[in-house]
């Protein structure tokens, strides 16, 4: 078992279904990776298909989210 990732089976599943997406056309951003793909991780997931698979046509970019509290900047992902 690999100490940086005790379950390396479900990253792969969560990195296809990601690039699925990214491919599809969508943003993706943290809160969505959560409720779509079960992970927190998605940074992680994202720097995994850069670095180890060379997606490198994905595009990172700040976005910002205003609700009751103010206002939150999050990091999306995309395919141009």
């Amino acid at each position: 078992m690999d100490p940086k990732n005790p379950n390396p089976q479900r990253a792969q599943s969560q990195k296809a279904m990601i690039l699925a997406d990214l491919q599809a056309g969508k943003v993706i951003t943290p809160i969505m990776a959560l409720a779509q793909y079960g992970t927190i991780k998605l940074a992680t997931r994202i720097s995994e298909l850069i670095n180890d698979d060379g997606h490198t046509e994905i595009v990172k970019e700040w976005v910002e989210y205003t609700n009751h509290r103010g206002t939150t900047k999050v990091m999306s992902y995309r395919i141009k």
